[in-house]
């Protein structure tokens, strides 16, 4: 396993962590997490982790179009408010 690999399995774990922790509104293990994040691979690759894990969840639950239409959305209603 590369050094690559290895740090984007440790991101796709801590983003699950992450979300797990925040769905059960435990801000401790959130905080938890954030500080393993912080210190062992970095915010970044936590961000891009969830960013998968987002991807992976809209793409299996509304397909590749539906997916891109919601996030287009999502982004034409963010500028609307700006």
């Amino acid at each position: 396993m590369t050094n690559t690999e290895s740090t984007l399995n440790e991101a796709r774990r801590l983003a699950a962590l992450l979300v797990m922790a925040t769905v059960e509104n435990d801000a401790e293990a959130q905080q938890e997490t954030m500080d393993e994040a912080y210190a062992s691979i970095g915010l970044p690759a936590l961000v891009a982790g969830l960013t998968e894990g987002l991807a992976e969840l809209l793409v299996g639950t509304l397909g590749p179009e539906g997916a891109v239409a919601n996030l287009n959305m999502a982004v034409n209603a963010a500028e609307m408010n700006r």
